[in-house]
């Protein structure tokens, strides 16, 4: 089959695609394997329409963003930690604060993809995002590393009652990250105020984990999007771009089981 042919996928080929491999109760199987990250059937069923994106999808989608970027420029600008991280942070706030964990920066390493992004890289990036999910909401923090300024980026606004108290624990654990880099005890820890980014709300209760992958790709804080830095997405945009990430990630040239699909499909690629 010629690899040639996946530059003629229509439209409506694209859509028969995403509509098979986020059906639900399909076998267990890998569609998905770039550089050992995994994408299973489990994680495509989250893309499907109204399905909630879980913590596998988010981290997936991070690490495709991170090595888009390292591919075309040579390094990842926007370091992104999974979304195990910032679930540390809670449960380890939930905590007394003498049973509290003592971070060290070896500790940071493991909210990471190995072998793509390192602690020392968050020095060198203009971006560092943090993802959480809490009561089965997604928002993401945000921390530009050049102004130090921490913002919360949140498509339901302060819906969740916990919401300004995790921003709070997440934002000194990041000032704690910086002071780590600092490399001296003897020196203050610094404080960073935290922003509650004005971004526009989301049309429907399902569509956070979308919009949390947006804001990983492409927020970068300039407001040129009336006045404010994302877009306001339709609930037809939002069901686009879940059709659009699965089917770039099963197609991407280096997926290692792109050609297996590629021959489910072969009846309807055009001649």
């Amino acid at each position: 089959m010629e690899t040639t042919k996946l530059l003629s996928l229509t439209l409506k080929v694209k859509a028969k695609l995403y509509k098979d491999v986020t059906v639900v109760g399909c076998s267990r199987t890998i569609y998905v394997d770039l550089n050992g990250e995994i994408l299973r059937s489990d994680e495509c069923q989250c893309f499907r329409p109204r399905g909630w994106i879980d913590n596998m999808s988010i981290m997936f989608a991070a690490y495709e963003f991170m090595y888009k970027q390292k591919m075309l420029t040579g390094k990842i600008s926007r370091v992104i930690f999974n979304p195990f991280y910032t679930n540390a942070v809670i449960l380890d706030c939930n905590k007394r604060k003498v049973n509290r964990r003592v971070w060290c920066l070896n500790d940071y390493r493991h909210y990471l993809t190995r072998d793509l992004v390192s602690v020392q890289d968050i020095l060198t990036a203009d971006f560092l995002f943090a993802p959480v999910i809490y009561a089965e909401h997604w928002w993401c923090y945000a921390f530009n590393c050049k102004t130090k300024e921490f913002f919360v980026l949140d498509s339901l606004a302060h819906k969740c009652r916990r919401r300004k108290q995790i921003d709070s624990h997440v934002v000194e654990n990041v000032e704690h990250l910086f002071w780590l880099f600092l490399n001296d005890k003897k020196e203050l820890k610094p404080t960073y105020e935290v922003h509650i980014e004005d971004v526009p709300e989301q049309p429907n209760l399902h569509d956070c984990g979308i919009m949390v992958s947006k804001y990983l790709e492409i927020w970068d804080g300039v407001k040129r999007f009336d006045w404010k830095s994302m877009p306001a997405y339709t609930d037809e945009d939002l069901q686009q771009f879940r059709q659009q990430y699965i089917c770039d990630w099963i197609l991407h040239p280096e997926n290692k089981h792109r050609e297996d699909v590629l021959e489910i499909f072969k009846p309807y690629l055009k001649n």
